[in-house]
């Protein structure tokens, strides 16, 4: 008798984020970093520039990408952090 034993992982309604570390050269709109966001269940990879890597660039370039998914109808319930993040960033994330 041969007995399997499995874990269903469920990547329904998840985001997957990572900030860029500096680009060494300014882009023309003045940005040195970039968020990137991956929607399991569409498919779909948003980047969103960013100025700096301060908190508020990060919660920012957070919120424009979750209000464009919300706007095609994409739901997130779970959220995969690449990077350390702040407390606030944290509480951000688990208001939307």
């Amino acid at each position: 008798m041969n007995d399997f034993y499995y874990k269903v992982i469920d990547l329904k309604e998840t985001i997957y984020t990572n900030q860029t570390d500096q680009f060494p050269h300014l882009s023309s709109k003045g940005n040195m970093y970039v968020m990137v966001a991956i929607h399991i269940d569409a498919n779909y990879i948003a980047m969103e520039p960013m100025k700096n890597g301060t908190e508020i660039q990060i919660i920012t370039a957070y919120q424009n990408i979750v209000d464009k998914q919300k706007a095609v109808g994409m739901i997130t319930k779970k959220h995969i952090l690449d990077n350390e993040c702040s407390e606030v960033f944290k509480k951000v994330i688990k208001t939307m």
